[in-house]
């Protein structure tokens, strides 16, 4: 649903399960309100709102509220426990008439995100601006593995970007969550000539010229996890970012969340799609 206009709008959402009987057990449910950050046709960034978010009640209905600003919004509602049916009813008032109430796909994938300010020489910098690029390794494709894999390594997908100003950077490389984990890396090189070739990643690995993240590594790599991130404090300047996994064809989708305290906008290369 989407909230429009540049006041703050009051909205109560409330949650009803079916009650068959009066002896008849409810079940513990709970009602997540969540703003959408940016979305693809393949998927949805989003932020849960609220402080107590994990909380679940088994009373006939239940209700929360918020205040929210323009946007595109997701309300979830959820059993305590998987596999548990019950009909339901979802209500939504507000002061202001709401706009695309609709079904979310159930073939598009949530991306969660948490509200995040980070602070760098007593300045606060909110990562306000959100960026999704989707993709896949594909095998033979782009499907290059890690830096040790010389004649691949450079076709793996890359995304590169401007800075105009002082910023920080987050950057989230998620894989779809299908059961079966692979490691995931990143790397950003101050470098804008995207596709970079294996030569120009060799000598700037060399010479020990890939930027550093707040916690002071050149690059992240984890071998079991759905997701990685990195921040950054980023100087004006041209930026490429290079995501892969360990071994050469090993196919996966993955998903890059870019969330910036100024906008960006991100150039992809070797994408896989």
């Amino acid at each position: 649903m989407n909230v429009t206009g540049s006041a703050e709008v009051p909205v109560v959402v409330q949650l009803i399960q079916r009650r068959e009987s009066r002896t008849a057990t409810n079940l513990f449910i709970r009602c997540d309100v969540f703003q959408v950050l940016d979305q693809t046709d393949q998927n949805a960034t989003v932020q849960i709102l609220g402080e107590n978010t994990n909380s679940y009640m088994n009373g006939d209905q239940i209700s929360f509220r918020h205040t929210l600003s323009a946007g595109t919004y997701l309300i979830l509602p959820s059993t305590k426990d998987a596999e548990q049916e019950k009909s339901f009813l979802v209500r939504v008032f507000s002061s202001v008439p709401l706009s695309n109430v609709s079904e979310f796909p159930s073939n598009r994938d949530l991306i969660t995100s948490e509200s995040t300010t980070v602070t760098s020489g007593g300045q606060n910098f909110p990562l306000d601006f959100v960026k999704t690029v989707n993709g896949a390794w594909k095998a033979g494709v782009n499907a290059g593995g890690q830096i040790a894999h010389r004649n691949t390594h450079a076709t793996n997908p890359q995304l590169a970007f401007s800075v105009s100003q002082m910023m920080a950077v987050e950057i989230k490389l998620a894989q779809k969550d299908d059961g079966h984990r692979i490691p995931l890396a990143l790397c950003l090189f101050p470098t804008g000539s995207a596709p970079m070739d294996i030569d120009a990643i060799y000598s700037m690995m060399g010479k020990q010229e890939a930027v550093l993240d707040t916690e002071g590594r050149p690059y992240t790599f984890v071998g079991n996890a759905p997701e990685i991130k990195a921040t950054y404090m980023l100087k004006p300047g041209e930026y490429t970012l290079l995501v892969h996994t360990d071994e050469p064809d090993t196919e996966k989708p993955f998903t890059v969340v870019v969330m910036s305290s100024s906008p960006l906008e991100p150039r992809a290369y070797q994408t896989g799609l």
